[in-house]
């Protein structure tokens, strides 16, 4: 099974977000994308049992694909950084 972690961990912080207050560490970190990756991910190994699993998460803002195309996402709303 091959995960988009970055999509998933998108999801679980949106997913979540009106809950923020409630998702952080002693350091006022927002944990709620953590916590919300890690049930999803736990739903689907339970319900596929997965022989293999990788999950890939972009490096950063620069990929190979802005590199090839350097329109990549253009048409994408900025969102909060």
């Amino acid at each position: 099974m091959l995960i988009d972690g970055n999509s998933i961990a998108f999801k679980a912080f949106y997913a979540l977000y009106q809950s923020l207050d409630r998702f952080t560490n002693s350091s006022g970190l927002h944990t709620s994308a953590i916590y919300g990756f890690n049930r999803m991910l736990d739903k689907v190994l339970e319900e596929e049992k997965p022989t293999d699993v990788l999950v890939a998460f972009d490096a950063g803002k620069v990929t190979f694909r802005t590199k090839m195309y350097s329109d990549y996402k253009g048409g994408r709303a900025k969102n909060a950084d």
